[in-house]
Formats: C-alpha cells, structure tokens, sequence
C-alpha cells in the first residue's frame, strides 16, 4: 500500500511540475498592416512553427513548412505592427530578426511597429522563449513572415 502511495504522490509531482505551459503548441502574435487613416487592417501571412513545449518534454520535427520562404506581402508605403497582448502565456523573451540584413532586436513591450527601412522585401523572424524557475526552458516557437514595400517608401 505504501509503495502505490509513494507512486502516486511521485506522478502527482511530475504532473504538476511538467504542466506549466498549456495547450499543445505555442500562442500567436497578432501582425498586421494598417492603411494610412488606421481604417483597414491586414492580417500578415505567416510559418508559424512550435520548436518544444510543456517543458520543452514535446518537440516539434522541422517540417518543410518551416524551412521555406513565407508569402510575401506588398505593404506599399505601411508600417507592420505587431501584438502580444493576447498571447498566454505571455513570453519570457522575445526577438525580432531580420532575416534579410541579418538585425536582431530584443523586444520588451507589448507591441511594436515595424518601418523597414529598405525597399523591396525583407523577411522576419520572430523568436518567442518561455523559461520556468532558474531559466529552465518550458517552450520556443518561431514565426516568420515577409513583406515588400515599394520604392517610395518613407519612414515616418
């Protein structure tokens, strides 16, 4: 009796201790493209890809969706903005690389607007990282997604 009690607790430990991210794969960011008047958005075409989760306990097989080139999206003279707010469990870090000139960013908000500062297009990553007690990694996702803007474009 005591041996299945002492197994018992033991498997009630484990449970609790791996369950601290929830569902099967990684939350979303929002990415979307606003016309000038902030009117109209659109959504941003994306590869999403869930490296590990739950503990980092479940991963991911690279799949031919991740390593290829996302749509391209013609944004014309807009900025991209891009939200975490609805993303839960929110990240522990987040960045933001341009794949194409190769710049790394570390995010610290919420939300974010992105001006590319080159014409023609430019493909982004963005690396979410969720860590437990001690910097232990609980789950990683990537989310990639390009834009092109054309040649008259101007940051504000």
């Amino acid at each position: 009796m005591t041996k299945r009690l002492a197994l018992f607790l033991l498997l009630a430990l484990l449970a609790a201790c791996s369950g601290e991210l929830n569902g099967e794969e990684a939350p979303k960011p929002k990415v979307e493209v606003w016309n000038l008047d902030k009117q109209a958005k659109t959504e941003i075409a994306h590869i999403a890809k869930t490296v590990c989760w739950n503990d980092c306990v479940m991963v991911t097989k690279a799949n031919n969706d991740s390593q290829s080139n996302p749509e391209i999206v013609d944004i014309g003279k807009q900025s991209i903005g891009i939200s975490f707010d609805e993303m839960e469990p929110a990240p522990s870090t987040i960045n933001l690389i341009n794949e194409t000139t190769g710049e790394h960013i570390k995010l610290d908000s919420n939300n974010i607007t992105v001006s590319p500062s080159t014409n023609g297009k430019t493909v982004y990553r963005l690396h979410f990282f969720w860590n437990g007690k001690g910097g232990k990694s609980l789950g990683e996702s990537t989310y990639r997604f390009g834009v092109k803007t054309s040649n008259d474009y101007q940051v504000k």
